[in-house]
């Protein structure tokens, strides 16, 4: 639990979601809300996730509960501000909506998931209809970008209010570089069919006889050692480099090392490990899914490949291979991106507006 700076006069917020600093990008996320508001109001943070496994993560939300409770008897909070998915986060998440409405507060529900969609359509009606009530019991909702809006109001109804916030990247001093003669593509995240690893494999597969092309995967998950083996057994080992979850100094590093930046992802919200690739400078190459078309702009800022299209990939990689002063004119103008649009200072300015209309409601 992180009270930051108290200022009379200013809006007390409880902020509800994971610890910022751990793994992830809603905790990337809540560090830089920490970061960025806590001279706009009186904020709160309650950790309402601890662990992996669905155990420790539902002792965690009961853990939290009696702590909620202290914060709200006793903080004279303003409105609570909680982050979260779908599938279980969503349901544990309801428990605190349902004690900040006993205590009469405005709650605002931050939409993280990368696949609402998929949730949403393969659910007994029960649970769907569960889910819709739920939204419309938050004052509002924040959705990463007009799609996820879109796809949200879809979902849970005209009536529930949602808003359109982008995600954030704080601009930072990066290490220095120390490149391999390598052309070089990086790609951090929980490993698996999602964030499209295992057609990093096969693109890599397709570029075996190209020996001066690298990928390096940065992250973990259930798959790892599976991807792993695949990539032993298609003789990779020496294109491939799997470096685990690292800190965030190890990726920076990775970052001003690599040449692109690479997520070939099949379900995404807006991911924070690409807006820290623009950060770094780095040209993307992704897929227009979730909020990434929000993210890149086509030809301006990297490419948009659709998920699964290996030879599209391939296509792609070569040619910013071999067009140096174009891997150049991308980065450039994706770092550009990155401190105008995705800005701190923004996302504090627009999660204000938010937090404004709702209490003015």
């Amino acid at each position: 639990m992180t009270h930051l700076i108290k200022v009379k006069n200013m809006l007390n917020i409880l902020i509800i979601g994971v610890n910022p600093g751990g793994k992830g990008g809603v905790s990337t996320v809540i560090g830089v809300q920490l970061a960025a508001m806590g001279c706009m109001c009186n904020l709160y943070h309650l950790a309402s996730t601890k662990g992996e496994s669905k155990i420790q993560k539902i002792i965690a939300v009961f853990i939290s509960i009696p702590k909620c409770i202290w914060l709200l008897s006793t903080k004279r909070i303003d409105l609570v501000h909680i982050h979260g998915s779908m599938k279980g986060s969503f349901f544990r998440k309801s428990i605190f909506l349902a004690i900040c409405k006993l205590f009469r507060k405005k709650v605002v529900y931050h939409m993280h998931s990368p696949a609402i969609e998929h949730y949403f359509s393969h659910r007994p009606t029960w649970k769907l209809g569960l889910a819709k009530w739920i939204f419309n019991r938050y004052d509002a909702i924040i959705a990463l970008g007009e799609h996820w809006k879109q796809v949200l109001t879809s979902v849970a109804g005209t009536h529930t209010i949602i808003y359109s916030v982008f995600n954030a990247v704080g601009k930072h001093k990066l290490p220095s570089s120390n490149k391999s003669d390598k052309f070089t593509l990086f790609a951090i995240g929980e490993v698996g069919h999602r964030k499209g690893t295992y057609d990093i494999l096969k693109i890599a597969k397709k570029l075996i006889n190209c020996k001066d092309i690298e990928f390096r995967i940065a992250g973990g998950g259930d798959d790892f050692d599976k991807l792993k083996q695949i990539c032993t057994e298609e003789g990779l080992d020496n294109m491939v480099t799997w470096l685990g979850w690292v800190e965030p100094e190890v990726r920076d590093q990775e970052m001003v090392n690599a040449d692109v930046f690479f997520l070939p992802a099949y379900h995404e919200g807006m991911p924070m490990a690409i807006l820290e690739g623009m950060c770094a400078d780095l040209p993307i190459l992704s897929t227009p899914v979730g909020g990434i078309p929000d993210c890149v702009i086509e030809g301006k800022t990297g490419f948009l490949v659709q998920p699964g299209d290996i030879d599209g990939f391939v296509d792609r990689i070569l040619n910013l291979k071999d067009n140096p002063q174009l891997l150049v004119s991308l980065g450039k103008a994706s770092g550009e991106r990155a401190v105008t649009v995705f800005s701190p200072e923004q996302f504090a300015e627009n999660i204000m507006n938010v937090y404004k209309k709702v209490l003015n409601s």
